[in-house]
Formats: C-alpha cells, sequence, structure tokens
C-alpha cells in the first residue's frame, strides 16, 4: 500500500467519524424534540383516557381469509 492510499484511508476514516457524529447530534436532537412534545401532550392531557379497542370493520364480499390490510 502507498503512502496517497494510506492518506487518503486516513481522510475517508475522519470523514466517516464526522459524519458519525452529526449523524448521532441530530438523532439526539430528535429524541429531545419528541420527548419535549410527548411531556407537553401528557401535560394537557391527551394520554389520561384509557385505550378504546378498534370498532371491528365488516368487509361485504371479503373472506376469512382475505388480508384486510392497508390497501395499496
Amino acid at each position: 500500500m502507498g503512502k496517497k492510499a494510506k492518506e487518503h484511508r486516513k481522510k475517508v476514516a475522519k470523514r466517516n467519524e464526522k459524519m458519525k457524529l452529526e449523524k448521532k447530534s441530530q438523532e439526539r436532537v430528535a429524541m429531545n424534540f419528541l420527548r419535549k412534545l410527548i411531556q407537553k401532550e401528557k401535560e394537557s392531557g391527551a394520554f389520561n383516557s384509557p385505550v378504546q379497542p378498534l370498532p371491528s370493520a365488516e368487509l361485504p364480499n371479503a373472506s376469512p381469509n382475505q388480508f384486510l390490510g392497508p390497501q395499496i
């Protein structure tokens, strides 16, 4: 391996480390935002009501083995 190749590998490793740190920082900011948003919703009482089961969807002409998930 030549000198230029070693220098290039150092530069690439340094760039990858910088990108990794930036990504980690962005994730931290996003998590803090979500935590604050959830806390704000909790304070306004958004999570106080008990969970209600979803009404069962009865579709006409649907076989029991048919997938009833989202349609794309």
